[in-house]
Parts: C-alpha cells; sequence; structure tokens
C-alpha cells in the first residue's frame, strides 16, 4: 500500500531571512540593469564607452586613482545574456554558500573576491601589450564587466570548504557539480572570445585560501563574524595599496585620452538631448503662431524714403506710438508716427561747421548721437548736438532748452526711473557724466571708467543701461572692452568687470536686465546679470551671417539680419533657438529694434525706416531647408 508523502509548503519569507545575501545581490545586479535601461544603456550590446560612465574596469583608469571601478564593475553588464548568465549562477552558487558560509561569508567572499579579480583583470591589460599598425607595443583597452571573478571566488571557496569535511547532506549532488560548472567557466574562457579570463582566474586563485579561512571558522559564531568583516577590510586596503603603485606614464596617458573621449561623448548624448528637446518646443511655437503668408502678403508699414543715412540709434517711446531717432549728419532728432508712418516733427540742433577735408561729422564724432527720452516723455537728451555737450529738449515744443557741458564727445544717455537724474558716457574721455535735471546742471566731476587703453571707434556706441531698482548702472568703456557696475549712491565700481571680446560691438538685454548678450565673432555670448555668470555660447551656423541683432523687452525673441541672396531679417525663439519668422529686405538694414510691445519690429535701412509686423512672416520651414538655422546646437 502506498503511503501518502505530505510536502511542506514553501514559505517564501523564510527562505527570503535564510538566503537575504542572495537576494540582495542579485537584487542589486538587477536594479543597476535597469538603471541603465532607464538611462539610455541598449539593453542588449552596449557600447563599451557606456559602460565606461557606469563604472566598467578599464586599467588605464583602474589604476591611475579611479580605484572604486573595482566595485562598481562587478555590478555593470553588457546586456541581458551576460545578467541572465551570471544571476543564473548566482542562483546556483548562492544557497549553497550560505549553508556553508553563512550570509556575511557570502557577501564577504563575493565581494573581497571581485574586487581581486577586477584588479587582476586590470593589472593583466595593463601589462599585456598588443602592437599597432607602426609595429610599436601600446596597452590594450579592454573594458571589464560581471560578477563572474567574484562568483568564481565564491564558487571555489565552497568546493574548498566542501572537499575538506565529510559531510552527507541533502544537495551535495549539487556541490559536486559546483566544481564542474567552475571548470567549464574556465575552459570556455580561453575559447569565447570577449571574455575576461585574467578576472576569471583571479577569482578562481582568491577563491582557495578564502574557502580554508572559511573552513576554519565554519561555527556559527561571534568570531565568524569578524574574520568575514576583517576579510573585505584587508582586502579593500590591499587592493588600494596595489593600484596606487601600478600607475605609469603611458597608463597616465592612456587614462587621459579615455576621460577626453568621456567628456566628448557625453557632451555629445547631452547635445542629443538638448536637440530632441528644442525641436520638440520649436513645433509648437510654430503650431502656436499665425499661418505663413505669401511674400507678397508679408508687406511692411514703411515709411516713406526721405529719412537720410545717417539716421542712427531709433528709440520707441513707451506707448509705442512714436519713434525717436538722430541724425548726424543734419545734426537733429526726428520724432515719428508709427501709426501713421509719418514724420511729425524734426528737431534741429545749432549748425556745426567743420571744415572741407573729407571727414564728416560721423568720423568727428559730433552732431547728434543717440537719444534718450524721459519717462513721461516730456524730455529727449541728445549728446553731442553741440560740441562737448548734451542737448535737453522740450518734446512738445520742439526746441532745446538747455545745454549741459559735459566730457569730450558725449555718445550715450539714459534718465534715471524717476526723470531727476541722468548719466551720459563721454566717448573721448573714457568717463560718466551725472546730470541734475531739476537743478540743470552737470552734478560733479566726470567718473573716469574703467579700460581707458585703448581707442574708441568713432562708429562704436557705448552701453549704459540703468538697473530696475534705479541703484547701480550697466556701463561699458568707450572702447566696449569691459562693462562695470555702478553703484549711484556712492558713484563708485562695484563686482569684478565684465571683460569683453574684441569682435563684440554692442550688447543686449530684456527689461528686467537679467540676462545680457553679446555678439561676438564666433557665437552670441549669454551671461546673468548682475553677476556677470557667463550661462551659454549661442554658436552661428554661418559664420558670414551678420551680427546685426536685437532682443525683444521681454526676452522671449531675438531678430537678426541674414546676409543672403535676398536678405531677410528673421525671428528666433529664445528658448528653442530656432527660427519662427522670416521677413524679407531690399538691403542691409543699418539698426533693427522691437516695439515695446514686442509685436513689431523697427528695421532701419538707408532708404528709409520699416515696422515689420511680426505675425505675417512667410513660411519658416521652407525657408530653413534651404538656407538652415541661424544659431546650430553646440
Amino acid at each position: 500500500m502506498n503511503e501518502l508523502v505530505k510536502i511542506a509548503p514553501i514559505n517564501p519569507l523564510g527562505l527570503l531571512r535564510t538566503q537575504w545575501a542572495t537576494a540582495l545581490l542579485i537584487t542589486i545586479n538587477l536594479a543597476v540593469y535597469v538603471w541603465m535601461g532607464a538611462k539610455g544603456v541598449p539593453w542588449i550590446d552596449p557600447e563599451p564607452m557606456m559602460l565606461l560612465d557606469w563604472g566598467a574596469n578599464l586599467a588605464a583608469l583602474t589604476l591611475t586613482g579611479e580605484y572604486w571601478r573595482l566595485l562598481t564593475s562587478m555590478f555593470v553588464h553588457s546586456g541581458i545574456i551576460h545578467l541572465l548568465l551570471n544571476m543564473s549562477m548566482l542562483l546556483f552558487i548562492g544557497p549553497l554558500a550560505q549553508k556553508r558560509l553563512g550570509n556575511l561569508g557570502l557577501i564577504s567572499i563575493y565581494l573581497s573576491a571581485g574586487l581581486v579579480a577586477g584588479f587582476v583583470s586590470a593589472s593583466w591589460y595593463a601589462l599585456s601589450q598588443e602592437t599597432n599598425i607602426f609595429g610599436m607595443p601600446i596597452t590594450r583597452l579592454v573594458a571589464s564587466v560581471g560578477a563572474s571573478g567574484a562568483l568564481m571566488g565564491l564558487a571555489v571557496a565552497v568546493c574548498v570548504w566542501k572537499s575538506s569535511i565529510n559531510e552527507h547532506e541533502e544537495g551535495d549532488a549539487l556541490s559536486n557539480k559546483l566544481g564542474q560548472v567552475v571548470l567549464l567557466n574556465l575552459g570556455l574562457g580561453f575559447i569565447v572570445p570577449g571574455v575576461d579570463q585574467a578576472c576569471h582566474i583571479g577569482g578562481l586563485l582568491y577563491g582557495f585560501p578564502m574557502g580554508l579561512i572559511a573552513l576554519a571558522f565554519n561555527r556559527v559564531s561571534w568570531k565568524r563574524s569578524v574574520v568575514y568583516f576583517a576579510i573585505v577590510a584587508v582586502t579593500t586596503a590591499g587592493v588600494f595599496k596595489a593600484t596606487q603603485g601600478s600607475e605609469s606614464e603611458e597608463l597616465r596617458l592612456l587614462a587621459d585620452e579615455v576621460r577626453k573621449q568621456q567628456k566628448d561623448m557625453r557632451k555629445q548624448k547631452e547635445l542629443e538631448i538638448v536637440t530632441k528637446q528644442r525641436d520638440l518646443l520649436h513645433k509648437s511655437e510654430l503650431a502656436a503662431r499665425p499661418k505663413p503668408v505669401s511674400a507678397e502678403e508679408a508687406s511692411v508699414l514703411a515709411m516713406e524714403p526721405i529719412l537720410s543715412n545717417s539716421y542712427q540709434n531709433p528709440v520707441f517711446s513707451t506707448d509705442g506710438r512714436r519713434l525717436y531717432l538722430t541724425d548726424q549728419e543734419a545734426n537733429s532728432l526726428t520724432v515719428v508716427d508709427v501709426n501713421t508712418r509719418k514724420v511729425i516733427k524734426v528737431i534741429k540742433g545749432p549748425e556745426l561747421k567743420i571744415p572741407d577735408d573729407g571727414c564728416d561729422k560721423t568720423c568727428r564724432g559730433i552732431g547728434a548721437q543717440s537719444v534718450a527720452i524721459s519717462p513721461d516723455e516730456k524730455w529727449a537728451l541728445v549728446p553731442s548736438m553741440a560740441i562737448s555737450s548734451v542737448a535737453l529738449i522740450d518734446i512738445q515744443a520742439g526746441a532745446i532748452v538747455h545745454m549741459f557741458k559735459t566730457g569730450n564727445r558725449p555718445a550715450t544717455a539714459v534718465f534715471s526711473h524717476d526723470g531727476l537724474h541722468a548719466y551720459v558716457i563721454n566717448k573721448a574721455d573714457n568717463s560718466l557724466s551725472v546730470l541734475d535735471m531739476a537743478r540743470r546742471q552737470v552734478d560733479g566731476d566726470p567718473l573716469p571708467l574703467g579700460g581707458a587703453e585703448g581707442r574708441y571707434e568713432h562708429w562704436m556706441n557705448p552701453v549704459l543701461l540703468l538697473s530696475s531698482d534705479s541703484k547701480r548702472l550697466l556701463a561699458s568703456n568707450a572702447s566696449l572692452s569691459r562693462l562695470d557696475w555702478i553703484d549711484l549712491a556712492s558713484r563708485k565700481m562695484i563686482t569684478p568687470p565684465l571683460n569683453i571680446p574684441n569682435s563684440v560691438r554692442f550688447a543686449l538685454t530684456d527689461t528686467k536686465m537679467n540676462i545680457l548678450w553679446l555678439p561676438s565673432e564666433k557665437g552670441l555670448l549669454e551671461h546673468k546679470l548682475p553677476s556677470f555668470e557667463s550661462l551659454a555660447s549661442y554658436a552661428y551656423c554661418n559664420a558670414n551671417d551678420t551680427k546685426l541683432m536685437s532682443v525683444s523687452p521681454d526676452g522671449k525673441w531675438m531678430a537678426a539680419y541674414r546676409d543672403t541672396a535676398l536678405g531677410e531679417v528673421i525671428l528666433i525663439s529664445r528658448q528653442s533657438r530656432r527660427m519662427v519668422g522670416v521677413y524679407q529686405l531690399s538691403e542691409e538694414p543699418h539698426q533693427l529694434l522691437f516695439s515695446p510691445d514686442g509685436n513689431h519690429l523697427a528695421v532701419l535701412l538707408s532708404s528709409g525706416l520699416r515696422i515689420y509686423p511680426l505675425n505675417k512672416s512667410i513660411n519658416v520651414v521652407d525657408y530653413v531647408q534651404k538656407n538652415g538655422e541661424f544659431f546650430c546646437d553646440s
């Protein structure tokens, strides 16, 4: 009569309590693999350089300071097949090792064997050389990953322990097969390419003494725990010491080259991610823009061509209804009604007689240079309307009411936000004058500006901007070679200056003055204000593109002239760095200026003034396909 055998149910929690070391190691290996995949590392066959970023063991790096790779490399795997092979072996070895060595012994020998195996691998590949195409010996570059070295050490330790005692326990058949598995893996390492046999042998050799030590402390006690902790500590210290003495000049040079490649690869990967993000943002920006129109429909609100080609430095009124321009040769200020596109007022300065020697007022740096409008739009300041003077103009009356005697060749002015003071940069003196508008007098002596060395260009306008809190001025020197913050209370320069590249000819900022842009020869440089911290660089796709640019008051858009066969003004999103608008021109402009609401762009040409409504653009996608983007991702 057959007897029924009652099978006890498996208790997962109880099994986990007894086999927690195996479960922990498998979990860590799986977690690292999933984490790598989630971060973009291929699941099947990742590139060696990617594995290096995750801690692979490379002799040139490990033996030149990055010794932590000996630990990280044993938890990194080169694809799903590699991971499954090692984890299946760990699942086979783990319970046997736990039964004989305990959970602490399993983890201690696993980790210490992995460290030793990794060091043996790094040392082997540092010493073994191959010949390059010139017949010169070079160090082999092999990125080693995986738990096989740790597993070989653990398996050999179990085998040594098992062969040294006479036990008859259930599962001995599995123990007997363990030696066969070790020999099989070792043999395959000599046959299958791509296997780190040095790592296998290192783990195997380390496993023998560990098995004997474990055998000597086979009883569960505090002494065994101390021994296992000591094994890890001594092994770690020994391996660390050994890595410090393995460095060579050749390895250092190789390490520098590999680190450079790693840096370039990370930069390229980051750039690919940024490019995708900007492309997605650009699609949404184009979708939100009005539909493109034909070149004929993209008409402009054009001024009659009565303006002279010496008009410069246009300034919008606060409400955007009027535009103020100076004419240096005529020494006048012109007021334009934006809605009617008509000149409504011309205010002339005194006649400035010059010798007939071929050098005009622009060449001499005299005549109306620029204009600053008071916050209430009652007053205008025009530097150099008289020699070494700034004209104060009553806009409503259309007349000059006062001349401030400042320094030599005043060029740029700005009002304080309350209109009680104004500030002027004198080009030839490289100084700053303060004007008391209530008393109508110059307040104190001019303040010298930094970097007086070097000559200024007569056509170059210094930068002069007032902070939103009216406490500081952002001022350049006359040669536009440096920028300084000036504290208006003390009238002293504060914070280190920002040195400006020679190729920069003007500066741009938004209304809040959070960001500063400097168009240089190679790209648009971006700095944070007020700290001058460098934020980014916008690389030009075409080195021949003009550097004539403007920024909208809110800093959202940029406008630039592009010198193609037809010539266009393009509208660029600052966020995506992609074109969102294109407006055709017939000639190269002198200056670009956004309206206060950011909806229009004033373009100053030799033939006149044009004001473009920015919601009427030709097809941007077609234009970019033919001419390319203005800024390139880099």
